[in-house]
């Protein structure tokens, strides 16, 4: 039995995807280009142990709107409007996880990650 998941998000330091060392390969899902940055960026964490965190970037001084979600139809949405934003983890034993990204005045441009589900406590794309 699996306990209620109730994240919380706290705000961090602006980083970029490539440069979190705990990021899940695979998971990020950006917003509109604008040269070299996405204005949105969000992406999924691994701390090894069977859950996951959703991180969110901003870039260019935009409010950006992420949203966790869980095949159980838990959801958690949260934003950042500099620097950056990250959940607490989530357990990902025996569901699916992804993360989704919109600028916080335009949803129609939502960008979603692929799902991840576990294999043991390794995130592995379903």
């Amino acid at each position: 039995m699996h306990p209620a998941a109730s994240p919380t998000s706290s705000s961090i330091r602006g980083i970029n995807g490539g440069d979190d060392p705990a990021q899940v390969k695979g998971s990020e899902a950006d917003t509109s280009w604008f040269g070299p940055d996405a204005a949105c960026s969000a992406w999924l964490d691994d701390n090894g142990s069977g859950s996951l965190a959703g991180v969110l970037n901003t870039s260019l001084t935009q409010t950006c709107v992420a949203e966790l979600a869980r095949s159980d139809g838990i959801t958690y949405t949260f934003r950042a409007s500099l620097g950056a934003a990250k959940t607490s983890f989530v357990p990902d034993i025996g569901y699916t996880m992804w993360i989704c990204v919109w600028n916080a005045n335009n949803r129609s441009g939502e960008q979603c990650s692929a799902r991840f589900g576990m294999n043991g406590t390794t995130p592995v794309r379903r």
